[in-house]
């Protein structure tokens, strides 16, 4: 029963971060949401921010779960690929959206550290495993610090609300771009 709870108080702030963000969210509206007093809240959870952060690290779980799913499939690796990038990008547009990552980074610089490490570990190793797949072998005169880095920097810069409506690209045409784009270079 306390696992339950627990989880339905995690529930209850994925529904309202988008919306509230982080730093606004209220443990009030939590135990809203989740039909649960603020006392039995407490009971679960020590502070607002360990509700926060449990969060967080449930979602990048879930997340990390969505992308190993993606390479258990007998696909090719742009297909791989694709199905990543969606992922990212539904991501950002569900639970990480433009207000809670600024709200991360400016009111819980440690979250915002633990997600930009676990993106980059999983940028890693997913182009790790895509080469593998692919059966090429990583292009000796590219350094992979850099290549990962132009990656990151490169979805960072695309795959965003803002730049696809700013350029008047759909969701599917932006990520099938990406994925040539970041294909050309890995595979």
């Amino acid at each position: 029963m306390g696992r339950e709870i627990k989880k339905t108080i995690i529930q209850a702030c994925r529904e309202l971060v988008p919306t509230s963000g982080l730093y606004n969210l209220t443990v009030d509206e939590i135990a809203a949401r989740a039909g649960i007093s603020k006392r039995t809240l407490y009971r679960y959870f020590r502070s607002k921010e360990e509700i926060i952060e449990t969060t967080i690290l449930d979602f990048i779980n879930e997340m990390a779960g969505k992308i190993r799913e993606g390479f258990l499939m007998e696909e090719e690796p742009a297909y791989i690929l694709n199905y990543f990038l969606k992922n990212a990008m539904v991501a950002s547009q569900t639970f990480l959206t433009p207000r809670v990552l600024s709200d991360m980074r400016t009111y819980y610089p440690h979250l915002w550290k633990k997600l930009e490490k676990y993106r980059e570990e999983r940028i890693r190793e997913n182009i790790d495993l895509l080469v593998k797949k692919s059966g090429q072998v990583f292009p000796g005169e590219l350094n992979p610090q850099i290549v990962i880095a132009v990656i990151i920097a490169s979805i960072n810069a695309v795959a965003t609300p803002e730049y696809i409506i700013g350029n008047n690209l759909t969701f599917d045409e932006t990520i099938n771009q990406l994925v040539k784009v970041i294909s050309k270079i890995l595979l």
